[in-house]
């Protein structure tokens, strides 16, 4: 009894000790609730830089996890106003929200399953990529899905570096031994390691376009290439189109593998929209195609991509979203176009294409900073040529990891990406 009296006599005297303020875990439904009725809520985004362009909550302000310690100052907020911290899957915004409480911040709120789950619950973001899958049914009547391209890592990968190794760089030799009006043959030597690999390269250009108005100017080329090492001949073909307008080019490359003399086997095309004076905003439209389709088809169907994704733009909250509406439209317009172009003049070769695969860029030059794509790409095309040509699968897998890399490498050194 004595003891107990001891205890509670202690314990009265001590001082009282304030509690640290917890955060609250919240569910993507409450934190949309949140939103909708607290104009004055703060929305912190604890991502990398290249996370939150690709895809962010509307009003959120970026702060990577590990700089949140020294940058909390600049937080346009007080310790008892609402602050709504989200990341990828939720994991991060925990250790942030945990961060903040232990500044004496009150109400926080950590959003569990971050955006990956907002996306889930078809709740809107901020986003100028798109993954696009389109489905082409009876007499030619498509379907899109649109969605946003959240699985892309822009940015250095790691080790990049190690592909700047001057000591694997494959040499290129290249003579034209013969040479036409439409045709060009070419021997192409490579050295790697000590061996050599000798490639005749013929490209025949089977039909060109050129029309001009007071405003822009249009070009068009339809090139075969033939590839033969050591007796074998592989075949594919391309397709280029420029459109020169005074406030912007739009410029569309497609490679045409074929099967057979009636089908291609798989095309893959990237358009590009590079307005005078380069661009603030990027954008990255990767499309994917359910069903085979036949060349005029495919840029049909790419322009009403286009026009889909203009009216997406138009409609964004974000005003630095919006001028991509004016571009898509472009785009669409130039696309629509080529597809007539094709179906009039290239009837021998609109043939089906059984895979498609297409990228639609506003300013692809700046949006190399976005390397994911560019280094998929290249082993996309390394990819399609092995298949088509086995003799050079070794040429072509040690070119993409030496070429491929070192070009990002060079690229994110040039811009102070790399460490």
């Amino acid at each position: 009894m004595l003891i107990s009296l001891l205890v509670s006599t202690f314990l009265l005297i001590q001082p009282a000790v304030a509690e640290e303020p917890e955060y609250q875990n919240v569910s993507v439904q409450e934190a949309n609730q949140m939103i909708s009725q607290n104009p004055s809520l703060v929305i912190l985004d604890v991502r990398n830089e290249s996370e939150y362009k690709m895809g962010y909550l509307f009003g959120a302000i970026l702060i990577p996890l590990n700089e949140l310690e020294g940058r909390i100052g600049e937080l346009p907020a007080n310790q008892n106003d609402t602050i709504l911290v989200y990341c990828g899957v939720g994991g991060r915004s925990a250790q942030a929200s945990q961060i903040l409480t232990g500044h004496d911040f009150t109400n926080v709120y950590n959003m569990e399953g971050g955006i990956t789950a907002w996306i889930q619950a078809d709740y809107p973001i901020i986003t100028s990529y798109h993954h696009v899958s389109v489905g082409v049914g009876e007499n030619e009547t498509t379907t899109l899905e649109i969605v946003p391209l959240l699985g892309l890592d822009c940015g250095c990968f790691t080790g990049v570096q190690e592909c700047t190794d001057t000591s694997g760089v494959i040499d290129t030799n290249k003579t034209v031994i013969d040479q036409g009006e439409d045709y060009t043959v070419t021997l192409i030597t490579y050295t790697f390691n000590g061996s050599t690999l000798e490639l005749i390269q013929n490209k025949t250009l089977l039909w060109s376009y050129a029309d001009s108005t007071s405003t822009e100017n249009t070009t068009a080329q339809f090139i075969q290439t033939e590839l033969t090492v050591d007796g074998l001949t592989s075949r594919f073909y391309v397709l280029n189109y420029l459109v020169q307008h005074p406030d912007y080019n739009v410029s569309l490359h497609s490679s045409l593998v074929p099967l057979n003399e009636n089908t291609y086997n798989n095309s893959l095309t990237i358009v590009n929209y590079a307005p005078a004076g380069g661009s603030d905003v990027l954008s990255l439209e990767m499309v994917e195609f359910d069903s085979p389709v036949t060349l005029s088809t495919l840029y049909a169907t790419l322009a009403q991509v286009a026009n889909e994704m203009a009216d997406i733009y138009q409609q964004s909250e974000d005003e630095t979203i919006v001028p991509l509406a004016d571009r898509y439209f472009a785009m669409g317009q130039k696309i629509g176009a080529l597809s007539d172009i094709v179906s009039q003049n290239l009837p021998d070769y609109d043939k089906p294409i059984l895979y498609n695969m297409a990228f639609l860029v506003d300013d692809w030059l700046s949006c190399l900073a976005c390397v994911g794509p560019i280094v998929a790409l290249c082993y996309l095309g390394c990819a399609g040529l092995c298949v088509a040509f086995p003799p050079v699968c070794p040429w072509l897998w040690a070119c993409a990891d030496l070429g491929c890399n070192t070009a990002v490498t060079l690229y994110c050194e040039s811009v102070g990406w790399c460490p």
